[in-house]
């Protein structure tokens, strides 16, 4: 039997300095899991989606603040050794 496998997709709005009334987040929101489970669907092989889990969160934080640290190069990644039990 095939291992049962999980594709995580981020979306992230940056909000321009207007108010968003919860009915339009929710809208929004909606929207992009439509579109979302749509072309994963059309996409993938018939029958390839089981199951789709969404959620919505909404925080506060300065736009301008938020980073990202990258853990290493990427390239270096298919390089890899799967790591061995030295005790067998």
């Amino acid at each position: 039997m095939a291992t049962r496998k999980v594709l995580t997709i981020n979306i992230e709005f940056e909000l321009a300095d207007r108010k968003a009334s919860p009915k339009r987040l929710n809208a929004v929101y909606d929207a992009a899991v439509k579109s979302a489970t749509d072309a994963a669907t059309r996409e993938l092989l018939e029958g390839g989606v089981a199951e789709v889990r969404h959620r919505m969160t909404f925080d506060y934080r300065w736009a301008d603040q938020t980073s990202t640290t990258p853990i290493g190069d990427y390239e270096d990644w298919a390089d890899d050794e799967p790591a061995t039990n030295d005790a067998d």
